[in-house]
């Protein structure tokens, strides 16, 4: 059997507002390890205080940086923003090499953007100048387009209101970039888009806290480096993603958070209820966008829809027996990601009681209702049975 490594590599640290205090390296290993993450990014590698801490507590080895047997790679996410028919902005999300390539992406950044207090600077430039400065600093570096479809920092969302990458970019095909699905969208949305189909997908949690780790990720071939992992990365073949349910997503309906109003109505653009233009939500991005979305069905890469040990395990125990059941699983499964997606449920029975099992089970056949999410707000899940 093909050993895998599973990527978890969009999340930020505790110097990143509002992250939990727990987003150090020793607790983010801690629940790498118990969700069954293999690599981890550090995230907010441009923040002083945050690379201060990576360059005194990992150690560099053959392409990773480890925290003992651990390995890192080094990640950082901007806001590219810049006019263009009014202001655009969108979150990209980079992966360096070393941290020699850091300091040199930094410097010839440094005109255009403050690295010094924010988690996620801003960089003002074109995004065709910023590719052009990139390919200098290191060709070898990925760009990731984070949450691509989100409606406000994603790069093909609502309010940049653009049609295809190479519109953005002004150019036929962008080496080494990656397509991020965000939470409210997986593989067989992105490559409805044939434009995209043309790029690699990945999924990653963007996590402010290490109980979030790895509620997205990508899996793909053993990597033994940082050029080998992302040569895997591309690999459609032997890569595979872990998604959230899109519909869980807080910006997959249109909808107004605060007139708790949403739709799937795609003609409905005003909001009832103040007057105001609703936020477009990713479901309807993708459609308009889309030229297949109905069609096709299909997805280059393959993907496991799962939900969270610890969602199932508080509506089927109570709250005091919830914690104990979880380590007995982790330890006798090894992590939470083989027990949800690949393991055995006749061997599950023998350590939970039934209603956890009938979750189990509806999960992996995706029998589930939602209560879809939409501007800012996380959608809520339940199956047929309860």
């Amino acid at each position: 059997m093909q050993e895998i490594d599973i990527l978890d590599y969009h999340l930020h640290s505790l110097f990143s507002i509002p992250s939990s205090r727990f987003m150090d390296i020793p607790h983010m290993v801690e629940y790498a390890k118990m969700k069954g993450i293999t690599i981890l990014g550090t995230g907010d590698i441009f923040l002083p205080r945050w690379r201060k801490e990576i360059e005194n507590i990992l150690s560099f080895d053959n392409g990773f940086y480890y925290f003992y047997d651990f390995p890192f790679i080094l990640t950082g996410e901007v806001n590219l923003t810049f006019e263009r028919n009014g202001n655009k902005s969108f979150h990209i999300v980079l992966a360096f090499p070393t941290l020699k390539d850091v300091e040199n992406f930094q410097k010839a950044y440094k005109a255009f953007s403050n690295f010094e207090k924010n988690a996620r600077p801003n960089i003002r430039l074109e995004p065709k100048e910023f590719l052009r400065i990139l390919k200098d600093v290191n060709s070898n570096i990925p760009v990731i387009l984070a949450h691509i479809f989100t409606p406000h920092y994603g790069a093909l969302g609502a309010s940049n209101g653009f049609r295809g990458i190479s519109e953005i970019f002004e150019t036929d095909f962008i080496d080494n970039l990656f397509i991020e699905t965000g939470l409210s969208a997986d593989p067989k949305m992105v490559y409805s888009i044939s434009e995209l189909e043309n790029y690699p997908v990945l999924s990653s949690s963007d996590s402010h806290s290490p109980l979030h780790i790895g509620r997205e990720a990508t899996a793909t071939k053993h990597s033994k480096g940082f050029e080998e992992l992302f040569y895997n990365l591309k690999d459609v073949l032997f890569t595979f993603t872990i998604e959230n349910f899109p519909q869980l997503g807080k910006y997959y309906l249109d909808g107004h958070r605060k007139c708790k109003f949403k739709t799937q109505d795609f003609s409905v653009s005003i909001c009832p209820v103040c007057g105001k233009p609703l936020t477009k939500g990713v479901l309807h991005r993708v459609k308009e966008l889309s030229d297949s979305y109905i069609s096709s069905g299909l997805s280059k890469i393959k993907y496991f829809y799962y939900i969270p040990l610890q969602e199932i395990l508080k509506r089927s125990y109570k709250k005091k027996e919830q914690e104990k059941i979880y380590l007995t699983l982790i330890y006798e499964f090894g992590n939470e990601l083989n027990l949800l997606l690949f393991s055995d449920l006749d061997d599950v029975a023998h350590l939970v009681n039934n209603e956890t099992i009938m979750y189990l089970n509806e999960i992996r056949k995706g029998n589930l209702i939602f209560d879809c999410g939409y501007d800012g707000v996380y959608g809520n899940w339940e199956v047929s049975f309860a």
